[in-house]
């Protein structure tokens, strides 16, 4: 994944949780980047709806939209690019109120680091 790619990602699911629908007394998104030494994880998350969640099975589906016409090609394009890279996979997990999505990049093993 090259540079443009990987701030489209990220722009896609940051604005994602901004313009998610407010929801609880607090409507806080986090942002983390997380280096490991075998990966790299970059991860978003919002709050949403206990009693309606969003359908997450069909986030990826071009056109799938919570926010109304003329949306819903978003995480269809992070998708795309996610699945055009080797070495990159995205993780969505609905836990306590909040959608997760992290990005996973993992490291090249460099052979002289392998003992």
């Amino acid at each position: 994944m090259n540079n443009v790619q990987l701030l489209r990602v990220m722009g896609i699911l940051l604005d994602n949780a901004i313009e998610a629908p407010l929801v609880g007394d607090l409507p806080e998104i986090y942002c983390a980047i997380l280096d490991y030494p075998d990966a790299v994880e970059l991860a978003v998350a919002n709050p949403v709806s206990v009693t309606n969640p969003p359908k997450i099975n069909q986030f990826m589906q071009a056109g799938y939209t919570t926010k109304g016409q003329n949306h819903g090609l978003g995480l269809s394009t992070v998708n795309e690019i996610i699945n055009q890279t080797a070495n990159a996979a995205i993780q969505i997990v609905l836990k306590r109120g909040r959608l997760y999505m992290t990005v996973i990049l993992t490291k090249e093993v460099d052979d002289h680091d392998a003992g």
